[in-house]
């Protein structure tokens, strides 16, 4: 009996031991966390955003293919926070480089002969702006120059990511991802794992002036914490029909899905990508077709 147990002791102290020298102790099953945005009022807090824009667009004989990249600091200042943690945030952009090119080919199909040099017209247009190093802004750019360093928008979110109320205050078009300021994180504690729904809802305008109401369904999951880093991945699933392709290009920026990485302990996010898909045929006649990708990634500086 005694050798029996003491083989036993021993064995769970190899165990143990093994778990010291090569890796931490599995973490309980039950643990949770807390997940929530903590502000606190005078913050000023800066993220570098990416954002890549590819457009393929085919009708009949034409096609257009439209791709766009651009970086930009983004700024947020905290100017209220609420008792409840509820914070009042202005929203600025310090700085943006844009690249944007467009190519445009036109093929004649009723042409009897093969002749690829008069079939196929060609155009190609570029276009970019830095506004830390042009002297002057080029054309096209003019509002996207007048909308930096200044208040854009005026936010009040929740500590749980809730847009309560979206101000704008000044005409701003240098976002196209018509995504959440701030993913919504969950009520309560959860554990690594778990899932969490939040039910959106996107108005399509409609061509005699109604709009259709579509539902749809974010789906979250807590997929890691390690070191005070929380992992969280996300989807967004369409719930109801949609009776023509012409609508569904609509909703390509809504149904979006992502990763984010948020630091427990300040409540801030580091890292968060975004990215939409989309591919549509028979929006404008059986020949017409639009492959629509996008990807916006802000890092925390």
């Amino acid at each position: 009996m005694f050798t029996k147990m003491t083989s036993a002791k021993t064995f769970y102290c190899f165990v143990f031991l093994g778990f010291v020298l090569f890796g931490s102790l599995p973490a309980s099953a039950e643990e949770t966390y807390e997940l929530v945005y903590r502000f606190k009022k005078g913050d000023r807090l800066r993220w570098k955003v990416m954002q890549q824009l590819r457009v393929k667009t085919s009708m009949e004989e034409k096609t257009d293919l439209v791709d766009t990249l651009s970086t930009s600091t983004k700024l947020w200042i905290v100017t209220e926070v609420d008792a409840d943690g509820t914070a009042t945030i202005e929203h600025q952009v310090e700085e943006v480089d844009m690249h944007r090119k467009q190519v445009i080919e036109e093929f004649d199909r009723t042409a009897q002969e093969i002749k690829p040099d008069t079939q196929r017209k060609q155009e190609n247009l570029e276009s970019s702006y830095n506004s830390k190093t042009d002297q002057e802004v080029p054309l096209g750019y003019e509002q996207v120059s007048q909308s930096l360093n200044i208040p854009l928008l005026k936010l009040r979110i929740s500590p749980r990511g809730e847009l309560l109320e979206r101000i704008p205050l000044v005409p701003y078009t240098l976002e196209s991802l018509d995504s959440k300021i701030l993913i919504t994180l969950p009520q309560g504690r959860i554990k690594v794992g778990e899932t969490w729904k939040v039910p959106e809802e996107a108005a399509l305008p409609q061509p005699n002036g109604t709009v259709k109401k579509v539902r749809l369904q974010k789906i979250y999951t807590l997929n890691s914490v390690k070191n005070g880093l929380a992992v969280i991945s996300y989807k967004t699933e369409r719930l109801s029909p949609i009776e023509e392709p012409k609508f569904e290009i609509q909703l390509f920026d809504k149904l979006t899905s992502g990763r984010v990485e948020l630091d427990l302990e300040t409540g801030h996010i580091l890292k968060q990508q975004t990215d939409v898909k989309g591919y549509v045929i028979g929006f404008a006649g059986d020949t017409s077709s639009i492959d629509h990708a996008a990807r916006l990634i802000e890092e925390f500086r």
